[in-house]
């Protein structure tokens, strides 16, 4: 029998701290991705919140009284972490 590939990768790079994401949707999200032996990963940083990537959320949350913050750290390690994916599918 031949060993088929997944014809995708996933990466996930998620505010272990976001508020909006519940950890039953964490769950659920990685059990469906397992069932399917789907290629994935789920990387949560820690202290980043919703909208971390974004260098306007301190400004937006304010705004719009939200828990929205920009952490320069996680924003820097899923950058790099998702031009490594890009490096080894393309």
């Amino acid at each position: 029998m031949s060993e088929t590939k997944p014809l995708a990768k996933i990466l996930v790079c998620n505010g272990a701290d976001d508020g909006f994401i519940s950890p039953e949707s964490i769950e659920a999200f990685k059990a469906s991705m397992d069932a399917v032996e789907a290629d994935y990963e789920y990387i949560a940083y820690p202290g980043a919140v919703h909208s971390f990537t974004s260098k306007e959320a301190d400004a937006n949350g304010e705004k719009f009284n939200l828990p929205l913050a920009y952490n320069a750290e996680a924003d820097s390690a899923s950058w790099e972490e998702m031009k490594e994916l890009f490096a080894g599918v393309f």
